[in-house]
């Protein structure tokens, strides 16, 4: 990606035509100034695609040696791995040669490893009643975030025991709804 990033300050666009394009790898951080897709990734290959029928169509072309048969499969046979997962993905190009899609790891999934691998050192360096107490003061915690979030907002549809009668009659509800009482 930083290879990426290097060519673009230096040279200009990129020309996915030239000889020394070289594709991101799969499984690198999001480059950040691209939309990020939810797409799906062959299981077989690094191939990724954005629908379920472009997917079906890789698989009848590149892997129809793997594909089951037409028909109910009889009752001995063993389950059907999956032929595809969920990825986040990007392209560079919206049209073109090397228009595809390539697989990145969202900030979200970078976010969440982080948070299980935090996690996980906190149970191994803690004793198990530390921990789980405080797994309960962390949770409590995001929860009196939120309600403290919902409560700072002034809301149209309140109910009329919440909202004086004189604020009824005037309607500032209706144009102070989503503002803080901050603001």
């Amino acid at each position: 990606m930083r290879m990426i990033e290097d060519e673009l300050l230096k040279n200009g666009p990129i020309d996915p035509d030239s000889a020394h394009f070289q594709a991101p790898l799969a499984g690198a951080p999001a480059l950040p100034h691209l939309p990020l897709y939810s797409g799906i990734g062959c299981v077989q290959c690094p191939y990724v695609a954005a629908s379920t029928e472009t997917m079906r169509k890789h698989w009848g072309k590149e892997h129809a040696e793997l594909m089951r048969r037409q028909g109910r499969p009889c009752k001995t046979s063993k389950p059907i791995a999956p032929r595809w997962r969920a990825v986040s993905c990007q392209r560079l190009f919206a049209a073109g040669f090397r228009s595809g899609y390539f697989e990145v790891i969202s900030p979200a999934e970078i976010k969440e490893a982080n948070e299980t691998m935090r996690r996980r050192s906190m149970a191994n360096s803690l004793p198990e009643a530390d921990y789980i107490r405080m797994q309960i003061d962390e949770a409590l915690e995001e929860s009196d975030k939120e309600t403290r979030k919902r409560e700072d907002v002034i809301l149209d549809n309140a109910g009329q025991t919440e909202v004086s009668q004189w604020l009824e009659m005037t309607r500032w509800p209706k144009y102070l709804q989503g503002y803080s009482f901050g603001e």
